[in-house]
């Protein structure tokens, strides 16, 4: 990608390299802002970038929009609890890597990220997994990885699509599964009539 405005430029590497931010950006203080406490905090990573996360999680699920606001705060405190298992330095890359798609498609010119329209978003996240970096392949693999453990590990979600997990796998769905939904006839015990051969006429 170029960017042909040289302020623009010096712009967004300011932003990726988070020593600054536009002024209609959201700001963290001081106590959340992960260079003046020289850590990034798992429980408010996605604080700075809420907008933006949204914005590709219902790119990525397009299911994920009719979420209501229990349903946002589940899928977001599960990619938290997992974030917070990882190493500091993986929680920065993921913050830049969410205010990289955010700020990218200004210089299309196409907007901000979340402020696009669907299938816009969609042509910015294809061109990202397409990236010829491999830094930028496996940051938008890991990302949606993360959207997809948020959404797919509610129980209610689980429960519409029939999922139940068991340590057993698909051998344990096979074997409790209703006979009828298996595709195959129900054994009974029910034997024939055997004809009845000790009379003759």
């Amino acid at each position: 990608m170029r960017v042909r405005n040289p302020g623009r430029r010096r712009w967004l590497l300011a932003v990726l390299a988070d020593r600054t931010f536009p002024p209609h950006a959201t700001r963290r203080t001081a106590d959340n802002h992960g260079r003046a406490q020289g850590n990034v905090s798992a429980a408010a990573i996605l604080e700075p970038v809420r907008a933006t996360f949204r914005a590709v999680a219902s790119t990525v699920i397009p299911e994920v929009s009719a979420l209501d606001h229990e349903g946002w705060s589940a899928l977001e405190a599960a990619v938290e609890r997992a974030l917070a298992k990882r190493p500091e330095a993986m929680r920065r890359q993921l913050l830049t890597l969410l205010r990289l798609i955010e700020y990218l498609p200004v210089a299309r010119p196409f907007g901000r990220f979340s402020h696009l329209r669907e299938d816009r978003r969609l042509v910015v996240l294809r061109r990202l997994e397409r990236s010829p970096l491999p830094l930028m392949r496996r940051g938008i693999w890991g990302l949606r990885t993360l959207v997809m453990l948020g959404y797919y590990t509610q129980p209610a979600i689980q429960d519409a699509l029939g999922y139940r997990a068991h340590r057993d796998g698909w051998a344990a769905r096979r074997r409790l599964a209703p006979i009828e939904s298996r595709g195959v006839p129900p054994i009974t015990l029910d034997m024939p009539a055997v004809p009845d051969t000790s009379t003759t006429t």
